[in-house]
């Protein structure tokens, strides 16, 4: 009886136009088949160069050393995951006009939720460890080295896979595909309370007091601005504050939505493909504001396409802090005439530890 009072209720809020039918994976039927299927093969295409791009940027040169970059690669591969698996296969439905079940919805929103998962810790870490490495605090610092930042990492892939695939095989998590239930809500309670709720206020409030923290150095220590470290600094903190930003403003309607009583069909899918279309342009907030990943962009752009060698184009003032070793001999250096400052003596510390 509750299932049939289900139906009913949705399909009296779709009275609209009831043989519109909204699809989780072919979008809605309002549209021709094939402009929905050209809409998510470019975004797949888009996506997934862009996405690979950033991956290939993050493992170049030296960069898999310097702080935070490890988790940025997460965040990349989790983006591609929804740009090449979750579209790819949508458009592979959409051309095909089979497979549009249950199932495979399922399986896309396992994908989906493990990605999203993973995006939020990975910047929660990234903004712990940028904070950590702008306040320059000793302890903290030798706490932090590239083998424990890989198994924080593959922990949170593993975590984030296992809950995701138990709250959808189970039932304990929204039903996306079908909308016939809301799921457990001691579960959701949880899951949104470890992945969302802890991740997002840490996020942000790191990420925040690391802005003020450098402009606060900058004004106290005019030397600093001097360093190779400050450029870098100011670029991956504005840059992750933004992308977080961006982050959480697409999956803002879906969260409103979803707190409603009955959302329509139409407001619900379109909110999650709204949300969905992030990572196809997210990485571009790095290319446009940085001059590495857009440098490497262009190689890698001309090396694919143009048929060009793999060679990095040098920037002066970039390339004296992409280096570990070279950056440490500028601190040195400094550390010989006027002396380290605050914030730049940990970072010598770690570059020598992680040297090693």
């Amino acid at each position: 009886m509750s299932e049939l009072t289900h139906i009913s209720a949705r399909l009296a809020l779709n009275a609209t136009d009831p043989e519109i039918i909204y699809s989780p994976l072919m979008l809605s039927s309002a549209y021709p088949r094939v402009q929905r299927f050209m809409f998510v093969l470019l975004c797949c295409f888009i996506g997934s160069v862009l996405n690979g791009f950033f991956i290939a940027s993050v493992v170049m040169a030296d960069i898999r050393r310097t702080v935070g970059y490890i988790h940025l690669l997460i965040v990349g591969m989790a983006d591609f995951m929804v740009t090449f698996l979750v579209m790819g296969t949508s458009s592979v439905i959409l051309l095909s006009n089979k497979w549009d079940t249950p199932n495979v919805c399922k399986v896309l929103q396992i994908i989906v939720e493990t990605a999203l998962y993973i995006t939020n810790v990975s910047f929660m870490l990234f903004a712990t460890e940028l904070f950590i490495w702008i306040s320059g605090s000793r302890a903290c610092m030798k706490v932090i080295t590239t083998r424990r930042t890989k198994i924080l990492n593959v922990a949170s892939v593993i975590v984030s896979y296992i809950l995701a695939c138990v709250g959808v095989l189970y039932d304990l998590d929204y039903d996306y595909c079908n909308r016939k239930h809301f799921g457990n809500i001691t579960f959701r309670i949880w899951t949104a309370t470890l992945f969302y709720l802890i991740p997002g206020t840490t996020t942000f409030s790191k990420l925040l007091v690391g802005v003020y923290q450098l402009k606060y150095i900058t004004h106290t220590d005019i030397r600093f601005r001097r360093t190779a470290s400050y450029p870098n600094m100011c670029s991956y903190t504005v840059l992750a504050l933004i992308a977080y930003l961006t982050f959480a403003l697409s999956w803002l309607p879906y969260l409103i939505y979803i707190t409603l009583e009955e959302p329509s069909d139409s407001h619900y899918y379109y909110a999650i493909w709204f949300a969905l279309l992030r990572p196809v342009f997210q990485s571009a907030i790095y290319y446009i504001g940085d001059n590495y990943f857009r440098n490497n962009f262009i190689v890698l752009f001309n090396y694919f396409f143009r048929k060009r060698p793999l060679t990095v184009p040098r920037n002066r003032r970039r390339s004296r802090g992409q280096g570990r070793s070279v950056q440490a001999i500028e601190l040195r250096r400094l550390a010989a005439g006027r002396g380290l400052t605050p914030l730049t003596r940990p970072i010598l510390e770690i570059t020598e530890t992680r040297s090693l």
